[in-house]
């Protein structure tokens, strides 16, 4: 069910990813690998990188209940973080039906918490509520940086609502920033490619 949302989200926009984090909860409590499919507009890349492999730094920036975030980064989320500081990072929006005349929404969705860690709640389609408290604006960045050795780390920076919870060296020895990208049209000269749509818009306009 994944693979093929983030494919249908790579031929239509041109990038589709796939978040690789650790979720506690699977295998009886042991935890495992999970596969998270993030949302391409919410991941920020160096802009001189052609690629992946070439970026300095990558931001994956999403909001998240209170509770997935004290389950991903135990102890760090204290009550100065409260309130979400970028409610448009919020993946689930009001559908037109339900913004009001004057052009901003009237209400924002309830969220429920889902089963994947690194991921959005799930909106209630009946139920909207203009309280936002429970949500937590999430920055996280993977930065290239050189070690003492010469060789290149990575370093994980965790970013709460605007306000550092801590910076630490990635644990995983492969030194891979943990999203995988899924293209559909690559360029030479930027990270970021082109979907279908975009193949043809310009014609359409032109038939148009």
């Amino acid at each position: 069910v994944k693979l093929p949302m983030v494919m249908t989200s790579a031929l239509i926009f041109g990038n589709g990813f796939i978040k690789v984090v650790w979720d506690p909860t699977l295998r009886e409590g042991l935890g495992d690998i999970a596969f998270v499919p993030v949302d391409a507009s919410h991941v920020f890349i160096s802009p001189h990188a052609r690629n992946m492999e070439e970026a300095d730094y990558v931001i994956h920036a999403e909001n998240l209940p209170r509770s997935r975030v004290n389950m991903m980064f135990p102890g760090v989320l204290g009550k100065e973080n409260d309130g979400a500081m970028a409610p448009e990072l919020s993946l689930n929006r009001p559908a037109i039906s339900q913004i009001n005349q004057g052009g901003a929404s009237s209400a924002r969705p309830t969220v429920k918490t889902n089963d994947a860690p690194g991921s959005l709640g799930t909106v209630s389609s009946d139920s909207f509520e203009p309280n936002t408290d429970d949500l937590v604006s999430v920055l996280e960045q993977w930065k290239r940086v050189v070690g003492p050795d010469g060789r290149y780390t990575l370093e994980q920076r965790v970013v709460l609502n605007e306000k550092e919870a801590f910076r630490r060296d990635w644990p995983y020895t492969r030194g891979r920033i943990p999203l995988v990208q899924f293209v559909d049209c690559p360029h030479q000269w930027t990270a970021w490619a082109t979907g279908e749509v975009q193949q043809v818009e310009k014609l359409q306009i032109e038939i148009n």
